[in-house]
């Protein structure tokens, strides 16, 4: 019967690859004259190539013609501002970099591809699927948050084959946007939300619409100083839209200043975008900034807000009015002066979630609700409130 080997015995991966590293280094220690001694020189190698330590023997060109040079890393692009599924696809998602370009995966996240390489633009603001033509995306280039550092685009694009080939849709000189809403239905019916220049005032900015796939568009809603930084469409009617404007500039002495001017707020549209009316029942007065707004798939009826608000008016309270009869407030994340989101929400279904109001409509505080003051080089503070609502009585 064969004996099992002993431990000692054993000559394993671990200890040639040890000792194979030991005598290299030896190796690499003796001086030329003697390394020379344990190799076999070729035949027409010069005393000066053997001097630099030349291999004994010439490699053929067969061994390395197929290599080529790849990226190991790292791979930086800056943060991800934009990110999307896709509808009937649950491995299918995209993203999209502030200074990255746009990537693309089928296999739920194991492996990324880049598929915006061969545009003229990096910086990505905004990504949507068309729910109806999963093979239909849009992106909007320019990234939307203020900061130190920015990227800026240079408008829509469009690609009707996943992201095999793209098409340039225009709106060059909108520079940041902020979403992209594409009618459940319909492809073509199309919504951009455009922060606009950060230092200066423009024309392209605002709320813009396209009925024919982005071959043309219409301004519908903003100024040259108001720009659009959110727009959704109401899943069971396409006629209503809700959108969020944003009055704001980057000035160049500050890194994080308070942005917040005039004009900006949440608005509706109750005919495809064409005529819009602000709602104020429930909301800041003034200093509204960047907005978030989401509807509920399973009840359209409802709808999520976050707002972020220069001038505080105090904690989220019960309303009889458009956020009516059951307006909830959930722990609020925390939004700094350039209207990034610093700490990401709770689900819609949060245990956490706290019921403001009784059934009389009385008005009192939910204790789960705090203000969170931002200091700033001007010594403003900001409240961040999230709110729930009712579309009926609007």
């Amino acid at each position: 019967m064969k004996e099992a080997p002993t431990p000692e015995s054993v000559f394993s991966r671990r200890d040639f690859v040890i000792r194979a590293g030991q005598a290299g280094i030896a190796l690499s220690i003796f001086p030329p004259d003697i390394r020379g001694l344990l190799r076999v020189p070729p035949p027409n190698a010069s005393s000066e190539a053997l001097e630099h330590g030349i291999l004994s023997a010439p490699i053929s060109p067969d061994l390395y013609s197929g290599l080529r040079w790849r990226m190991l890393g790292p791979f930086r692009g800056g943060r991800v501002a934009a990110a999307t599924g896709v509808p009937g696809r649950p491995n299918d998602f995209y993203f999209g970099a502030v200074n990255g370009g746009v990537w693309k995966t089928i296999d739920g996240g194991r492996v990324w591809t880049p598929i915006f390489d061969g545009q003229s633009t990096a910086s990505i603001g905004a990504i949507a699927i068309a729910p109806s033509a999963p093979d239909t995306v849009y992106v909007g280039s320019g990234e939307s948050t203020l900061r130190d550092s920015v990227g800026y685009g240079n408008g829509i694009y469009k690609s009707t084959d996943a992201g095999k080939t793209w098409a340039h849709l225009g709106l060059d000189e909108t520079h940041h946007i902020g979403k992209i809403a594409i009618d459940p239905k319909n492809p073509n019916n199309v919504f951009v939300a455009a922060i606009g220049k950060l230092y200066a005032a423009n024309k392209e900015r605002g709320i813009f619409r396209s009925r024919d796939g982005g071959r043309t568009w219409q301004k519908v809603l903003g100024d040259e100083n108001v720009g659009a930084v959110e727009v959704v469409i109401d899943p069971s009617n396409s006629q209503i839209v809700y959108a969020g404007l944003w009055n704001t500039r980057r000035p160049p002495w500050f890194t994080y200043a308070p942005t917040n001017g005039p004009g900006g707020g949440i608005f509706k549209s109750a005919d495809g975008g064409s005529t819009w009316t602000q709602l104020t029942n429930g909301l800041p007065k003034e200093g509204i900034g960047r907005t978030g707004i989401a509807i509920a798939p399973t009840n359209p009826n409802r709808l999520y807000a976050i707002v972020d608000c220069l001038v505080p008016e105090g904690l989220p309270h019960r309303s009889r009015h458009r956020l009516a009869p059951d307006r909830r407030a959930h722990l609020p994340a925390r939004v700094d002066s350039s209207g990034q989101m610093m700490q990401a929400p709770h689900g819609l279904a949060s245990p956490m979630t706290r019921h403001c109001g009784d059934e009389a409509g009385t008005s009192r505080r939910s204790p789960s609700i705090r203000p969170t003051p931002i200091p700033s080089m001007c010594r403003t503070s900001r409240s961040t409130e999230r709110v729930t609502a009712e579309k009926r009585g609007w």
